[in-house]
């Protein structure tokens, strides 16, 4: 994918895609980041592509019923699959699908290490017969390559790159939404553009690209992160609440749950834009990818990351200066 194919007038984001047939989604850093992909889904099936859903779950998955398991570490989730667990976002998404008469089955990983999550993809990848694949962070924290002030919460994200860098898949994106969003858990936002400005000259940056408000898929988006909201009155997504009052104008400090009290958010139509990379790229310059490779545990990947910034100097952040 080399910059010379991209023009002004057509999204490298959806360029990059259109030879594409099978696009697997996948939330890359647990949670609702799966629901942070659903814009784009949309699109991409309104142009006539085959799109499957993913998520990396922080619900327990070890409690749904067995048959829902495709495989060891991959379950098939739907509307109906049975769980104990109130915090099911997957289930609440295949709920939302299924309401809207679209294809409602997504799949869930537990935490991993780096090959058992590898090979999990590897089985939708041939299950599905998957030819791209674009990971979704909600937030940026997936962009930092590890010497910078603060890596947000780099676990899941990292170890979902790490994972889908080996894949033989002719397509690998990444895709961020909610730009600003991980300040709240001490991301410098300088370094983020520093980064993606590195990126830019190595060709993997495929820029960024604005959800329309008044769009199908933002009306459809919203729809769908307060249905998800309604199912974990406890625990609503953060980031995907934001993103959603950014899609719809809102600006600044949009409080919408007892969760944020007391801190300060910033809601602005950053939020509201992909910003894209090529995943091989993105990879190549994580500094602590290879000490991940052979992990089989979340433990493991937490241990290893601790282990490198122990060790590594760290960039100076700087405030952005307008």
């Amino acid at each position: 994918m080399g910059s010379d194919t991209f023009s002004l007038a057509t999204p490298p984001l959806f360029v990059a895609l259109a030879p594409a047939r099978n696009v697997l989604i996948a939330g890359a850093g647990g949670g609702f980041d799966v629901y942070a992909g659903l814009p784009l889904a949309l699109a991409l099936q309104d142009a006539g592509k085959q799109v499957h859903l993913a998520n990396l779950s922080f619900s327990q998955l070890e409690l749904i019923d067995t048959d829902s398991w495709a495989t060891p570490n991959v379950a098939a989730v739907t509307p109906d699959t049975t769980s104990p667990d109130w915090y099911f976002p997957e289930r609440a998404l295949a709920r939302w699908l299924a309401a809207q008469g679209l294809p409602a089955t997504v799949y869930a990983f537990p935490p991993l290490g780096v090959q058992t999550q590898r090979a999990a993809y590897q089985y939708l990848m041939e299950l599905l017969s998957i030819d791209a694949v674009v990971l979704v962070d909600g937030g940026t924290d997936i962009l930092l390559r590890g010497d910078e002030s603060a890596l947000g919460t780099p676990v899941e994200d990292i170890t979902s790159l790490a994972a889908a860098a080996r894949l033989d898949v002719p397509v690998k994106l990444v895709t961020c939404l909610g730009f600003g969003i991980d300040a709240y858990h001490g991301v410098n936002h300088v370094q983020v553009l520093e980064n993606l400005a590195a990126l830019d000259r190595e060709g993997g940056y495929l820029g960024a690209l604005s959800i329309p408000g008044n769009s199908r898929e933002a009306g459809l988006y919203r729809d769908a992160v307060a249905h998800g909201q309604a199912a974990t009155p406890d625990r609503p997504s953060i980031v995907n609440g934001q993103i959603a009052a950014a899609t719809s104008g809102a600006f600044g400090d949009v409080q919408f749950t007892r969760r944020t009290s007391g801190s300060a958010l910033f809601v602005n139509p950053l939020m509201a834009m992909y910003f894209t990379v090529d995943l091989d790229k993105l990879a190549a310059r994580c500094l602590y990818l290879d000490r991940l490779e052979n992990t089989v545990g979340r433990r493991q990947v937490i241990g290893r990351i601790e282990a490198f910034r122990n060790e590594t100097p760290t960039r100076i952040p700087r405030a952005y200066p307008h």
